[in-house]
């Protein structure tokens, strides 16, 4: 199963909840075997890799944490690939053939970017990332207009099954469910036909500043409690589920 949070709207913290969301899976919140692969030119989540296991490496504290988190898992880290768009179905069968069940695909923020025509008939869920200002809401409305023409015009291919849109960057305390102001954008998105979950992600400085976000899970740090986001991946995992299950 292909998974790609994408968007055209830049810092909707796209890279961020595509490590998290590989994070959780790999340290058990469902049973799967994952991996992600940076599309991006700027290959920012490879790079991101690298910097945090160097820096896990320099403290003894997190260096004994990540190696007890290891052997309790029973296997090492999921890896984190960069590939071209010319090279990525060819990967994607490659890590299948691994026997990888979820591969996540981190992608360019702007659909300008080349070769993206050719990627997004590889996904098979997508979840879009949304502000609650009007103006993101017509972006991400644009968004999924020229998904479905890119779907559409690809004659070869299309494995998109559904996709969803998430509130993330918010800034009330309040639950998503019990705040009218996501009620009422909620509601304009459903009368559209497009999916919204119930659950989103909440602004923080913390994930992007501070924390290890591709090598260890969320809920080890007391940081994350408040704002842990395991509740939107599962609901997440249960859309997918709900959509594949017969």
């Amino acid at each position: 199963m292909v998974i790609s949070i994408a968007n055209q709207k830049g810092g909707a913290q796209k890279s961020t909840l595509t490590s998290l969301f590989a994070t959780a899976i790999h340290y058990g919140m469902v049973k799967h075997k994952v991996a992600v692969i940076d599309v991006d030119l700027q290959a920012s989540l490879y790079r991101s890799r690298a910097k945090e296991l160097e820096a896990v490496m320099r403290s003894e504290t997190e260096k004994k944490k990540l190696e007890a988190l290891t052997e309790k898992r029973g296997s090492p880290l999921y890896p984190i690939f960069k590939c071209s768009h010319q090279d990525l179905r060819n990967k994607i069968v490659e890590l299948e053939g691994e026997g990888y069940t979820i591969i996540f695909l981190d992608l360019p923020g702007t659909l300008e970017a080349s070769g993206l025509d050719t990627v997004y008939p590889l996904i098979h869920f997508l979840f879009i990332p949304c502000y609650t200002d009007l103006k993101s809401q017509d972006s991400t409305a644009q968004f999924i207009k020229k998904i479905n023409l890119i779907l559409k015009g690809n004659q070869v291919e299309n494995n998109l099954i559904d996709y969803a849109v998430f509130f993330t960057k918010y800034t009330t305390n309040s639950k998503l469910k019990d705040y009218d102001k996501f009620n009422t954008i909620r509601n304009s998105f459903n009368a559209v036909g497009i999916n919204i979950l119930e659950n989103g992600f909440h602004e923080s400085k913390v994930f992007s500043d501070n924390f290890p976000w591709t090598v260890m899970p969320t809920m080890i740090d007391t940081r994350m409690q408040k704002i842990n986001p395991e509740p939107l991946f599962m609901e997440m995992f249960t859309f997918m589920k709900s959509k594949t299950t017969k």
